[in-house]
């Protein structure tokens, strides 16, 4: 693959990630998105992650706080991942995979028992991701149920949980 580095985003990379978000996506909600998560008491700047090839920021991704309940007393700890986006004129390089991979190790790291991501169903299980129904889980979005998909972190920590789930309430109307 290309010589990559991956590290946590600062302020001065705003401008470009908006850039590559916009080039990923075509359109503005996920700069938008991002944005608004940035404010968040609960957005962790070291898991918002650039990827630098050269002295290029071509990629970024980004993992916020999710809950899922299981009952009143039981909660687990994951992580929700997205936006992943790579610039178009260095997709297919393995860099969101790369992005992805580093940002799980760090979730595992931070003690997040899972991680959730809804996108596209032939992409994240090359990373491990199944379909979220596989645990009975629901993910809060009207998306189809195969791109609602979860990552264990931590073995058979959802097992029994019901969910839904609750990401950031930055993520709602987006």
């Amino acid at each position: 693959a290309m010589n990559l580095t991956i590290l946590p985003e600062s302020s001065a990379d705003y401008d470009v990630i908006d850039h590559i978000l916009l080039d990923a996506f075509k359109y503005d909600e996920e700069v938008r998105l991002v944005r608004k998560l940035r404010s968040s008491s609960l957005f962790d700047p070291e898991l918002s992650l650039v990827a630098i090839s050269g002295d290029l920021c071509v990629g970024y991704t980004l993992y916020t706080p999710v809950t899922v309940y299981g009952d009143e007393t039981r909660f687990v700890k994951i992580a929700g991942l997205g936006p992943v986006a790579v610039r178009s004129d260095f997709q297919r390089h393995g860099i969101g995979t790369a992005m992805i991979e580093f940002g799980l190790n760090l979730c595992r790291a931070k003690s997040f028992s899972a991680v959730a991501v809804l996108g596209y169903p032939a992409y994240y299980p090359h990373s491990g991701f199944l379909p979220a129904s596989h645990w009975g889980l629901k993910l809060n979005f009207p998306a189809p149920a195969a791109a609602q998909m979860v990552l264990e972190l931590e073995p058979k920590s959802l097992d029994d949980m019901q969910g839904p789930d609750h990401y950031l309430p930055e993520f709602d109307n987006v």
